[in-house]
């Protein structure tokens, strides 16, 4: 069956509609990641706002409630708790005194506020507010929280404080009118698209100047409970979603309410986003108009042109070309192409037929690295159920399931040598926990340990320190790994004091390591000798000599030189 190969006219216009769609991704997530960060700033900025606004309204209202106190240490206010033993004259100049002295006060603040006494004694305001010329003393409000009279917010205070009605003195009025607070939300407006206003959970509500009623009382329909101090919601009236924020005022109890729409706030983006979009279907547009274009003044030739030197190939010499109005294409520049490119397929199946062999080769003998102990630490869970030792099984399984993830996992051929490292003594401890005779030292430097090595080339030299040197023995066994570097070679040891071999068994195996793999032989050094071979060269491999502890001492050794270029052509492979 003919294999399907993409044309170069194919791959153009795949190519355009890649890149169009590759932008028109990125930006579309961009776009999106972009409204979402913007729309939490407008968020956060709001809030922020709110909550100096609330601030500055709290330290206003603050300094009035300051004020009571303040008079009460006065002693021209103090004259009230006597004031009814004094003659006419004395009194009057007393409440002339006492006017001016609130006068001054209510000046202090920098904000419009009146401040009246009402007086026990004589039965009567010695001082009014202007725009309550008759008011009463409701003692159900004295010495109470903030409340609304006739557009203003008001306050009475008792003197002295907690006294009874009977036994107060004087009752002080501080009022400041609603217009304070239109004043604060007009300012507060001003250069932004909010709608700021004051909101009572009693339904009572005070607007900006300019605000747009209708839709305030419609958010006010929508905030439901509001709860804590500051928050933020998103309402949604008439299909737009509006961004809500409120802060509570600690002095007053009503909420500063902010909103603002949403759709107004991320227009500039949302323009953008149209635009672009815009700007991607005239790109889409102008690919297919060139697809087009490529296809009548370069694909059509092409084909009759390859269909004729084809026929000429076969030899239907008869053949003839149609006539086209790309005259530049010639039959001596198509046979030329035809002959560079089949040498340079030639010279690439070749190449490429050498990388995949290599990569067969490497792939293979990997492959071939299995573990040998399953069926053993099988047994050994088994009975450590019967015993009920579940910490013994616990850690079996942790490190047996660390070993295999690391083992299976095929597609990574080049690691780290910390990684394989780890995966080392995670089967020196299963194999400890199966025989606790086992010890075991580990001394590599951590400059090697991060250097990059072909997987399993320290395992499988443990494994063979195990199983061919320490399990012969009856008493215990110690296995060292250490490893050290000059400036161009890293060694890698494996030692141990087992059985170990003899000198002609040892000169033997150096034989059949360089030999190729037969079946009688085990595969572990022959596969850990052609995997370093193949990935460093030929001076990469490894020695095996008899141990000073008696048993077998294995060298690993590669160029570190080669290595760094190994794998650098690798990456640029990549």
């Amino acid at each position: 069956m003919r294999k399907f190969k993409l044309s170069i006219y194919h791959k153009i216009n795949l190519l355009i509609f890649l890149l169009a769609g590759c932008a028109i991704v990125l930006y579309s997530y961009s776009i999106n990641n972009s409204l979402k960060i913007v729309q939490s700033d407008i968020q956060k900025n709001n809030l922020n706002q709110n909550i100096y606004l609330a601030n500055q309204l709290d330290q206003n209202i603050d300094q009035l409630s300051m004020i009571a106190t303040a008079l009460n240490q006065d002693s021209t206010i103090n004259q009230l708790s006597s004031v009814d033993l004094m003659d006419m004259y004395q009194q009057v100049g007393l409440k002339r005194n006492i006017a001016e002295k609130l006068k001054l006060q209510s000046l202090s603040t920098g904000w419009n506020n009146t401040i009246s006494i009402y007086s026990n004694l004589l039965d009567e305001w010695i001082v009014r507010d202007t725009w309550d010329p008759s008011p009463t003393v409701d003692s159900e409000k004295v010495n109470q929280a903030w409340s609304i009279e006739k557009n203003h917010f008001v306050r009475y205070s008792s003197f002295p404080f907690l006294a009874e009605a009977s036994q107060r003195r004087f009752v002080m009025r501080i009022s400041f009118p609603v217009q304070n607070m239109v004043a604060l939300l007009n300012d507060a407006k001003q250069g932004t698209t909010s709608d700021p206003f004051f909101y009572h959970p009693s339904d009572q509500m005070i607007l900006n100047s300019s605000s747009d009623t209708l839709l305030t009382k419609s958010i006010i329909a929508r905030l439901g409970d509001l709860s804590g101090m500051t928050g933020t919601k998103i309402i949604n009236i008439q299909q737009q979603n509006f961004l809500v924020n409120y802060v509570k005022s600690r002095s007053l109890g009503w909420y500063l309410v902010d909103f603002i729409s949403l759709q107004e706030a991320l227009l500039p983006i949302q323009n953008t986003k149209i635009i672009f979009y815009f700007a991607c279907l005239i790109l889409v547009l102008s690919g297919v108009t060139t697809s087009f274009l490529l296809y009548r003044k370069i694909q059509i030739p092409i084909k009759e042109l390859t269909r004729g030197a084809r026929s000429i190939k076969e030899g239907d010499f008869s053949a003839r070309v149609r006539k086209t109005d790309m005259d530049e294409f010639t039959f001596l520049h198509n046979n030329f192409n035809d002959m560079a490119e089949q040498i340079q397929q030639l010279i690439e199946n070749v190449y490429t037929e050498k990388i995949i062999s290599r990569e067969s080769l490497f792939k293979q003998l990997q492959a071939q690295i299995n573990p040998h102990f399953l069926y053993n630490c099988l047994f050994f869970i088994n009975n450590m159920v019967r015993l009920g030792n579940y910490d013994a099984i616990t850690a079996m399984t942790k490190n047996l399931a660390e070993y295999f993830r690391y083992t299976t996992r095929v597609e990574q051929s080049i690691i780290t040598l910390q990684s394989e490292l780890k995966v080392t003594i995670n089967y020196l401890n299963i194999q400890k926990m199966r025989m606790p005779r086992i010890h075991f030292e580990i001394d590599i430097p951590e400059a090697m340990q991060n250097l990059s090595v072909p997987r399993l080339i320290l395992q499988p030299l443990v494994e063979n320190s195990v199983v061919h040197g320490i399990e012969q023995k009856r008493d215990s066994g110690h296995i060292r790994i250490w490893g050290e570097r000059d400036k161009e070679t890293c060694y890698l040891y494996v030692e141990d004091d087992g059985k170990g071999m003899t000198t002609d068994e040892i000169a033997e195996l150096k034989l059949k390591l360089n030999d190729s793999l037969k079946e009688e032989m085990g595969c572990a050094l022959w596969n850990i000798t052609q995997r370093l071979k193949i990935q460093f060269g030929e001076e990469a491999g490894v020695q095996i000599s008899n141990s000073l502890s008696g048993g077998l001492m294995v060298c690993v050794s590669w160029d570190v030189i080669k290595e760094e270029k190994n794998f650098v052509q690798l990456a640029d492979r990549r």
